[in-house]
C-alpha cells in the first residue's frame, strides 16, 4: 500500500535525483512552477531513517532537464547541462558542477561542457567515467575527473541528437541507448551500443519494435532490459519490450496498464520491476502502478499511488519504494508517497504429513498447529520461498491458529479446489484490533467465509487437495 510520505520543501518536476550510498537521496532543480517557467536552484537530501527532507546548499546554477550521477568514489555527484528559460524559451547550458556530500557545498568543474546539453542523459561506467549521452548535441562525451581535460569526446554515434533517450549500463560494461527524438516528439526506433574499451559506438542487429520518447527503461537481473511507455507523435504508448543483449534484438512483451512519457522503472530486490506513473498525449496523469514479473513477462496491477503524477523519481529505501514529486496536468508537485514493503510472491507445497508455516517458510511437522511471525528479517526468506517450493499439491490438511505480523503483510487466496477456509476472530498486525487499517483489502481478497461473516478474519484452518497462496506486502 502507498501511503503519503513526508512532502519535499519545494515543488519540483522535470528535474533529477540520485541515491548516495548511505540510502539517501539528493535532488535538485527542476521547475516549480511550469505555467511561469521559474527554474530553481534548490537542493535538498531526504533521509530514509528520519523520513525527513533537509535542505542543503543550492546550486550555483539554475537548470531543469539536467543529469545528476554519483560518482564512483561516493563523494561526489556530478551535475551536467540542462535548461535555463531565456525570454520564455528553454535554452540547453554547458556548465556543470560537483556537490561535495561531506561539505554540503557545490564547486563548478574547472572546465565548462565542450557543447551545450539539455535532455541528455548521463551513466557511470565501470571505469569510472561518466558517459554523456543524446540532448540537441551530435557527439557523445565522457568525464574523466583524472583527465585534464575532463570532457573527452567519444567516437561517433550512429544517431546524432538524440533527445531525451534511454541510457543504459548492460552487465558487460557496455551501454545501451534507446529511442529518443530528432523530429519534435517522433520517437525514434533506432537504438545503439557504446563500447567503452574502444570507444567506440555500433547500431543493434534490430531496432525497437515502435519508436519511443521520454520513456523508461531498465536492466533486469538476467542482463535483459525492460524498456516500457514514453510517446511518439500524436500518442502515448503502453507497448512494453525486452532488449536481449544475447542476440542484440528486441522482442515485444505484454502492454502496461497505462500509456505514459515521464514514468519509471525500478528494479526490485526480488527481480521483480515496479512501474510508476506517467502522463499521456493530453497531459492526464495517471496514479497506476504495476509490476512486471520476469518469469511470465506480464504485468500485474498493485495499489495505487496518492497523487497521480509523471516526471517523478522512484527508488528502493529500507521500507519499500519512495516516489516523489512530478507534476499533474500542470500542477508542479512537492508531495511524495512510499510503498511500505514490495515483495510479491506466489508458493505451493506438497506434503504427506502435517504442515505448518513458520517465518515464511514450510516445515514438516507432526503438529497441526503453529504461530506464524513476519517479520522484516524474514523479507529474504520470503523472496526465496519460490525456488525451494515451486508448483506441488498439498495431500494433508494445514491449521493456522494465530496470524501476527509486525509488518503489514496478508495472506490472499487466489485458488482453492475441493477444500474450504475457516476464518475466527481477527488477523491482526502492530496492535491492530482489525484489518480495517492495516489490510484494507483484506475483506475483498477473502470472500468466502463459510459461516458467511464478514468480522471472523483469524485464518483457523485451512484443508484443500489443491492450494495456491500468493504472499503479499500490501
Amino acid at each position: 500500500m502507498w501511503r503519503v510520505a513526508t512532502k519535499m520543501l519545494s515543488n519540483r518536476t522535470i528535474f533529477p535525483a540520485v541515491q548516495l550510498n548511505d540510502g539517501r537521496i539528493l535532488t535538485s532543480g527542476g521547475l516549480n512552477d511550469s505555467l511561469s517557467n521559474n527554474v530553481t536552484s534548490a537542493a535538498e537530501l531526504y533521509s530514509p531513517s528520519t523520513g525527513q527532507w533537509i535542505a542543503t546548499n543550492p546550486m550555483r546554477q539554475q537548470r531543469y532537464y539536467h543529469t545528476m550521477t554519483l560518482l564512483s568514489n561516493g563523494k561526489q555527484v556530478l551535475v551536467t547541462g540542462g535548461h535555463i528559460f531565456v525570454n520564455n524559451t528553454g535554452v540547453p547550458l554547458n556548465t556543470a558542477e560537483i556537490y561535495n556530500i561531506t561539505s554540503e557545498t557545490w564547486t563548478s568543474t574547472s572546465r565548462p561542457m565542450p557543447e551545450k546539453f539539455g535532455r541528455h542523459r548521463a551513466t557511470l561506467l565501470k571505469n569510472g567515467r561518466v558517459l554523456i549521452v543524446g540532448g540537441n548535441v551530435s557527439k557523445a562525451y565522457y568525464y574523466d575527473a583524472n583527465n585534464s581535460s575532463l570532457w573527452i569526446p567519444t567516437g561517433p554515434m550512429t544517431q546524432s541528437n538524440r533527445r531525451a533517450p534511454t541510457v543504459t549500463l548492460l552487465a558487460d560494461g557496455r551501454v545501451l541507448v534507446t529511442g529518443g527524438w530528432t523530429t519534435p516528439m517522433i520517437g525514434l526506433n533506432t537504438a545503439e551500443i557504446y563500447d567503452p574499451v574502444n570507444n567506440t559506438w555500433r547500431k543493434t542487429a534490430r531496432n525497437m519494435t515502435t519508436g519511443r520518447v521520454y520513456h523508461a527503461a531498465v536492466r533486469l537481473n538476467d542482463s535483459s532490459v525492460l524498456i516500457a511507455g514514453g510517446y511518439s507523435d500524436p500518442v502515448s504508448l503502453a507497448s512494453a519490450e525486452l532488449y536481449f543483449p544475447s542476440n542484440d534484438s528486441f522482442v515485444k512483451i505484454a502492454n502496461t496498464a497505462f500509456g505514459g512519457v515521464y514514468s519509471s522503472l525500478t528494479l526490485l530486490s526480488n527481480g521483480y520491476v515496479l512501474l510508476t506513473s506517467g502522463g499521456d498525449a493530453n497531459g492526464t496523469c495517471s496514479a497506476i502502478t504495476q509490476l512486471y514479473n520476469p518469469s511470465t513477462r506480464q504485468w500485474s496491477n498493485t495499489s495505487s499511488l496518492n497523487y497521480a503524477r509523471e516526471g517523478n523519481f522512484a527508488f528502493v529505501v529500507s521500507n519499500g519504494v519512495f516516489t516523489c514529486g512530478g507534476d499533474n496536468e500542470g500542477q508542479v508537485l512537492n508531495s511524495c508517497d512510499t510503498l511500505e514493503g514490495y515483495y510479491q510472491n506466489s508458493f505451493q507445497y506438497q506434503s504427506s504429513s502435517n504442515m505448518s508455516l513458520v517465518g515464511s517458510e514450510f516445515y514438516e511437522s507432526t503438529t497441526t498447529q503453529s504461530d506464524i511471525a513476519l517479520s522484516s528479517s524474514n523479507r529474504s526468506l520470503i523472496n526465496n520461498i519460490q525456488e525451494r517450493a515451486p508448483e506441488v499439491t498439498l495431500s494433508s490438511n494445514i491449521s493456522l491458529m494465530d496470524i501476527s505480523c509486525s509488518i503489514p503483510v496478508c495472506l490472499t487466496k487466489s485458488e482453492i479446489q475441493d477444500g474450504h477456509i475457516v476464518f475466527d476472530e481477527y488477523l491482526h498486525a502492530n496492535n491492530s484490533t482489525g484489518p480495517e487499517n492495516m489490510f484494507p483489502e483484506y475483506i475483498r481478497l477473502f470472500p468466502d467465509h463459510e459461516d458467511g461473516s464478514e468480522n471472523e478474519k483469524k485464518v483457523k484452518e485451512l484443508s484443500a487437495s489443491l492450494f495456491h497462496w500468493d504472499m503479499q506486502y500490501v
